[in-house]
């Protein structure tokens, strides 16, 4: 992720000129590549197709959009786009590591899950899906 705009612009300016690409947010009004590239492309890729795998098995009505906007608040100047993925490495040593977030009321609890752990969905129960199983390889 890269921040790449020196003026301010306000969600009308981010809207009339990037709301059909879907590489930049807005994040306070701060303008922000967010073209993934190498590994975490992999991931969100991998992900993406398991569980759109599992929707259609479980003949769920939903599906993962290939682009969509997200306005977190009214009044401030910030777009979101949802990212599929959240990964990091944490620890001594650094190991792959995983972050589911629920929306609890106005809080997002979140569980993080290491290589070989079963990732738990309140929303799709059924998934059988661990971090081992998106991981570039």
């Amino acid at each position: 992720m890269t921040y790449i705009s020196p003026q301010t612009l306000t969600v009308e300016d981010f809207l009339s000129q990037y709301r059909d690409n879907p590489r930049y947010e807005l994040a306070d009004g701060e303008l922000i590549d967010m073209e993934s590239t190498g590994p975490h492309e992999t991931v969100s890729g991998k992900l993406a197709t398991q569980i759109g795998s599992h929707l259609v098995t479980e003949k769920l009505p939903w599906f993962i959009p290939r682009t969509c906007l997200i306005y977190p608040f009214a009044e401030a100047a910030t777009v979101r786009r949802p990212d599929v993925v959240g990964m990091a490495f944490i620890g001594k040593p650094k190991q792959p590591t995983f972050t589911v977030c629920q929306l609890v009321e106005d809080t997002y609890i979140q569980t993080q899950y290491r290589l070989s752990q079963a990732i738990n969905s309140v929303l799709l129960p059924r998934l059988q899906l661990r971090l081992d199983d998106v991981l570039p390889r």
